[in-house]
């Protein structure tokens, strides 16, 4: 029996139907967290340091002007 003559036969029946659509949610859950996930935290983390980047400069010019401005 070939897997298109199965998966044919077991649309037929609710237990089919029910094993297919958890195979599907397993399907899409793991490509997620396997293709999407590391990509999106990926993009998050570079985002937040380049926040980080810029306070850190906003800081620290504000430093050096508070210090030009004692002297």
């Amino acid at each position: 029996m070939t897997i298109i003559k199965f998966l044919k036969q077991a649309a037929t029946t609710p237990p089919g139907v029910l094993g297919m659509g958890i195979i599907a949610t397993l399907v899409f859950a793991v490509s997620y967290r396997v293709l999407f996930k590391p990509e999106m935290s990926r993009r998050r983390r570079q985002e937040a340091e380049a926040a980080a980047d810029y306070l850190f400069q906003q800081d620290l010019k504000r430093s050096i002007k508070s210090v030009n401005e004692d002297y």
